[in-house]
Formats: C-alpha cells, sequence, structure tokens
C-alpha cells in the first residue's frame, strides 16, 4: 500500500507531541477525572471521592489502574482477514501505542496515543489511523476542574473497531472517552466503508462541593466531525449542561439540564436540542456501579422544515469490576448529528462487554446494537455487532491474540452524495503478536 505524506507528517506531528506533554507535565492523576475528597467534618479525615452524577463521567466500578508517572509502549503486528459474502480479502496491520499517567493528592493526568496503518494488496486506499486523548483533573479547595480532548483519523466509522479497522487487537482500539456520556462526542453509529474522518471531541467541567453530600457541576463540550474523501454532512456540536447531585451513602442523586446544538457546513442549518433528567447512581463498595437516567427531550429545527418534536432520552448503565473479571452492560437513547449520512438523528444504543483474566491467558466479548432513525429524513438504519477475543502471555514481553467479529447493518439504498451505507453482513478474522517492551518513568 503507498503510504501518503499525509500519513507520515500526522504520526511524527503526534509522537513529537506526546514526548512534549510528557516530559512538561506537571503532576496530576490517572484515569479519567475523579473528583478529590473534601475534608470530614472533624477537618482532618477525607471523606471518600464522590463522582458527580450530573457531570461528563459514567459511573462505573473502579477497574485496573495504569501505572503512575510510567509511559507504557506496545507494538503490535496483526493479520486480518474478512470475509464478506463469497470473497476474502486479506490485511496485515501495524500499530503502536503510548499510554501515560501522573498522580498525585491534588490532581490527575492522562495522554494515550495509537496510531498505525494496514496494508492491503487488493486496493490502493489508505487504511491508516491515528488516536490521541489527553484528559486533566485538579482542585482548588472545593472547586475541582476537568478538562479532556479526544482526536481521531479513521479510515471508516468506528463501529465493531474503535478505530474503524475491525480485527485489531483491543490496544488499538481502548484509547477513546469511553467513561463518559455518549451525548458529548460526535455520533458514528451508521456504517459506511471508505470514508476517512476526522473526529475531535473536547469537554470541560467545574464542580463545586456546598458539602460532602451535595454539589453542583457545569459543563461544556465540542465537538466536530470532519468526513476527508466523500461528499458527505460534515457537522459540529456543541453541549452546555449544569446539575445539582446529593449523595446518600453509596446512592447519589441528581438533577440536570442541558442544550445541545448541532450544525452541518454543507447546509448551513441545524438543530437545537433540550433536555432534563433525572439521575440515580447505587455503588456497591468499589466493585459495582449502576447508572440511571430519563426525561424529556426538545428537538426544535433550525432551517429544517419539521415541526418541534418531543422524546424520551435516557442512560442505565451497570458495571462490576473485580480482580480478573468485569462486566459492562449500557443503554442510552439521545438525538445526535446523524454521523454525517442523516440530518439529525434520535439513535438507541446497546453495549455488552465482559473479560475474564485466568494466569496468562485472557478472553473478552462484546456486543452492541444501534438503531438510527432520521429526524429530517424518513430513514432508519440498524446495527448490530458481536465479537470474541483470546490473549495469552509467551513471556513478559511478548503476548499473541486472536479475535473474531461479526458485523450486520441493515440500511437497503441508503445513499448521499455517493457515499452509501454498509447494507450486509461481515465476518473479521484477525490474529496477531504484542511486544510490550520495559516503560520508562517520567518526572518524579
Amino acid at each position: 500500500m503507498k503510504m501518503p505524506n499525509r500519513w507520515i507528517a500526522t504520526t511524527l506531528a503526534l509522537f513529537l507531541t506526546l514526548t512534549a506533554v510528557a516530559q512538561d507535565a506537571a503532576p496530576a492523576a490517572g484515569q479519567m477525572p475523579t473528583e478529590p475528597a473534601p475534608a470530614s467534618a472533624d477537618g482532618q479525615t477525607p471523606a471518600e471521592p464522590v463522582l458527580a452524577l450530573s457531570g461528563v463521567q459514567l459511573q462505573r466500578g473502579a477497574g485496573p489502574e495504569m501505572p503512575s508517572g510510567m509511559i507504557i509502549p506496545s507494538f503490535t503486528v496483526s493479520e486480518i482477514a474478512t470475509r464478506d459474502g463469497s470473497q476474502t480479502e486479506y490485511q496485515t496491520a501495524v500499530n503502536g501505542n503510548l499510554s501515560y499517567s501522573q498522580v498525585s493528592g491534588r490532581g490527575a493526568f492522562a495522554l494515550a496515543y495509537s496510531g498505525g496503518g494496514v496494508f492491503n494488496t487488493q486496493n490502493d486506499s489508505d487504511p491508516s489511523f491515528q488516536r490521541v486523548s489527553v484528559s486533566e483533573s485538579f482542585s482548588v479547595r472545593r472547586w475541582t476542574f476537568d478538562l479532556g480532548d479526544g482526536l481521531s483519523y479513521m479510515p471508516n466509522a468506528p463501529v465493531g473497531g474503535g478505530v474503524g479497522i475491525p480485527g485489531l487487537d483491543q490496544l488499538a482500539t481502548g484509547l477513546s472517552f469511553s467513561d463518559i456520556s455518549p451525548n458529548l462526542l460526535p455520533s458514528q453509529s451508521i456504517l459506511a466503508f471508505n470514508t476517512a474522518s476526522l473526529n475531535n471531541g473536547s469537554f470541560g467541567q467545574t464542580q463545586y462541593n456546598f458539602t460532602r453530600q451535595t454539589s453542583v457541576t457545569a459543563a461544556a463540550s465540542y465537538g466536530l466531525l470532519r468526513y476527508l474523501d466523500n461528499s458527505v454532512l460534515n457537522g459540529d456540536q456543541m453541549l452546555f449542561s449544569t446539575g445539582l447531585n446529593h449523595a446518600m451513602g453509596r446512592s447519589q442523586a441528581a438533577i440536570e439540564y442541558s442544550y445541545s446544538r448541532f450544525g452541518y457546513d454543507e447546509l448551513n442549518r441545524g438543530m437545537e436540542v433540550h433536555t432534563a433528567q433525572l439521575m440515580y447512581s447505587w455503588g456497591m463498595g468499589r466493585d459495582f456501579r449502576a447508572q440511571f437516567a430519563a426525561g424529556p427531550e426538545i428537538v426544535h429545527s433550525r432551517g429544517f422544515a419539521m415541526p418541534t418534536r418531543v422524546a424520551g432520552s435516557g442512560l442505565a448503565a451497570i458495571s462490576y469490576a473485580r480482580k480478573h473479571n468485569s462486566l459492562t452492560l449500557r443503554y442510552w437513547r439521545s438525538a445526535n448529528g446523524g454521523s454525517g449520512l442523516l440530518q439529525g438523528a434520535m439513535s438507541d444504543g446497546v453495549q455488552l462487554s465482559a473479560s475474564h483474566q485466568y494466569r496468562v491467558w485472557g478472553v473478552s466479548a462484546n456486543g452492541s446494537y444501534a438503531r438510527n432513525g432520521g429526524i429530517e429524513q424518513q430513514r432508519t438504519t440498524s446495527y448490530r455487532s458481536a465479537g470474541l477475543e483470546v490473549t495469552g502471555a509467551i513471556n513478559r514481553r511478548v503476548s499473541t491474540y486472536f479475535s473474531y467479529t461479526y458485523l450486520m447493518q441493515g440500511a437497503p439504498n441508503f445513499c448521499l452524495a455517493g457515499t452509501c451505507a454498509f447494507n450486509g453482513d461481515e465476518h473479521i478474522f484477525g490474529f496477531g503478536f504484542t511486544w510490550q517492551p520495559r516503560g520508562w518513568r517520567v518526572g518524579r
């Protein structure tokens, strides 16, 4: 496959950015932002940290943590076979990953990068990918501030594969903001092949703790979706939200209002969405967490010939993580930008993932379903995927994996400006080796 100059330049720029940020980063904290604990009533013993229910981050079990202050690299070589009807396509993929986190008593910082390309003997396309995400959290007295940004370049919509290439090792697919609310990022839940895209989502949030139990949040986010090779809809979205939270032991209740604005470059029009939700979460220790939200959503057109509509929105998520086992089940319903093929959509999505680690072997499974109904157009698409991956450690630095992914989407005769949504099913098999050299410590 011909390696274009833009791929080489983008890879070099992202690696240089990663190195500079990692060397200059002040001590902060690990994964996605968590809220620091305010002092207890006696002013000495810290209270247990409380993650605001109305904020940008979803509630979940604790799960594994990245080593603080370490840059962790890994490299993977994969063989991918895609079966579509009576045809089989073979690809060779090479990708690298870097992750870094730093934890201190008052803040959190995390940075992750993944990039690579696929060598395809049957065509001269450019299915390379790049993804970088960064997040930081810090606190000042009763205030907590969270910031994050994720940038990705992908050859296809990231359904069935977190970087738009199903069949790669999960190390290359777990670098998105998977723990923040789904409505903060541009939707790409409709699969259309050979639609290279640039997707960026950023957010900022502040939280003020009135007491150990009660807090208020205010958040803002901006996302853009740009398609580079086809004449589909380029869009952007803005969101502003505020919420009031109250903790009751291991439970937490909240009320939240949000305003979203969606626009399309080619159409000079869009839509506005007002959402009010009641929220509730319940946790059992550090292992189990359940979260629920529901409320009305008012969709108002900006230039479209459609009446204002009222629909239901909601979220339900259950997560469990303990020792060698993890389980996550998530459902959401909300209005979104339409994934570049619809002028606004009301989408329902379900995701299920589970994993188990047994000595040197690990098994993970996942499944998802997404239904997109057009708000302006009377079109509906449905998407399903299922996957299984087995990993095994050969030694301390080298591991191997085998994966199987099934994709199916129903979108008959659904095209926009020469770009058609995928209609059919595929079977993808992946096999590869990952080398993880010894990481190195940065800073103190």
